[in-house]
Parts: C-alpha cells; structure tokens; sequence
C-alpha cells in the first residue's frame, strides 16, 4: 500500500505549505523533494485508472527527478515496473 495519502491528517509533518505530501520516512533513502515528486507520481497512476486511462498496453507516465541531471549516474527517470497495473503504483 502507497505511503503517500491524498488527504494529509493535521498531526503528519509536510515539507512545506504547498507540498501537501508527508514528509518521507527517516530511512528513506530519499530526499524530501523526491519523496514528493514520489507521491505525486503515484498519485498521477491512481487518478489514470480512476479515469480508465490505463486500459492500451504499454501505457506509462514517466517523471525526470529534479536536480538528477547533476548526479554522476543522473538523470533519473521514474516509471512504472513492466507489467504493473496503475491500481498497483
């Protein structure tokens, strides 16, 4: 199940007013802004199957992490594993 919610209770910490997602684990291996960019991802893939955007084969939606690009491995992409279904992200 998605740590990220779409309604953040009062007493969970967000990064910021207009992040409304809670702040990642403190074993994440993640920063607060990817964690973020994390949540909304998902949160992009669940309201694509709520829409029945995910009935073709091979659909994705794919993020560039912000900030990857100055990384020696960079950039960073995220997408969904081959063979996961949008109600699973």
């Amino acid at each position: 199940e998605s740590k990220c919610m779409t309604t953040i209770p009062a007493e969970v910490p967000t990064s910021s007013i207009l992040d409304p997602y809670p702040l990642p684990p403190e074993d994440s291996p993640y920063s607060p802004q990817e964690w973020s960019q994390r949540c909304a991802l998902a949160v992009s893939y669940r309201i694509a199957f709520m829409e029945d955007w995910h009935m073709n084969i091979f659909n994705h939606i794919t993020l560039k992490v912000t900030g990857s690009m100055n990384e020696s491995d960079g950039p960073h992409f995220l997408i969904n594993d081959y063979g996961l279904g949008f109600d699973e992200i």
